[in-house]
C-alpha cells in the first residue's frame, strides 16, 4: 500500500508542477482510496505523505479518486512490472511507449465507460 500512495503522491506533485488543475486518479487499492478519503489512522506511517496528498489537492480545482478493478487496469500492472527491472527513481515519457498501444485498447474494451474530464 506504501508504493501506491507513493504512486498517487508522486503523479500529484507532477501534475501540479505542470499545471494541471483537473485530475482523476484510478486505482485498484480501496485501502489506499479510504485512507486518503478519510484519514482513517492518525498513526498510520503513510500519515505525513497522505497530508502532503492533501495539500496538492487543494492546489488543483478538481481531483477525483476512482477505485478500478484489478483486470481493468492491465496497462498500470505492465508498467509496475517494467519498472521493477530499471534501476532509476521516476520516469517520465513523453510520447505513448509502442508496446502499450494494444494493452490500452485491451483495457479500454473491458471498461464499460471512459470518461474524460474537460479542461
Amino acid at each position: 500500500m506504501s508504493a501506491e500512495i507513493w504512486a498517487i503522491y508522486t503523479g500529484m506533485k507532477l501534475a501540479v508542477e505542470l499545471g494541471i488543475n483537473r485530475l482523476q486518479i484510478e486505482t485498484n487499492s480501496s485501502s489506499t482510496l479510504k485512507l486518503i478519503d478519510e484519514l482513517s489512522s492518525s498513526h498510520h506511517h503513510t500519515l505525513s505523505l497522505i497530508r502532503a496528498i492533501e495539500d496538492l489537492r487543494s492546489k488543483m480545482r478538481h481531483v477525483s479518486f476512482k477505485r478500478v478493478f484489478h483486470k481493468t487496469n492491465f496497462c498500470a500492472d505492465v508498467l509496475a512490472k517494467q519498472a521493477q527491472s530499471i534501476s532509476t527513481g521516476l520516469l517520465c515519457f513523453v510520447a505513448l511507449l509502442p508496446f502499450l498501444m494494444p494493452i490500452l485498447a485491451d483495457d479500454r474494451g473491458r471498461r464499460k465507460s471512459v470518461r474524460v474530464l474537460p479542461a
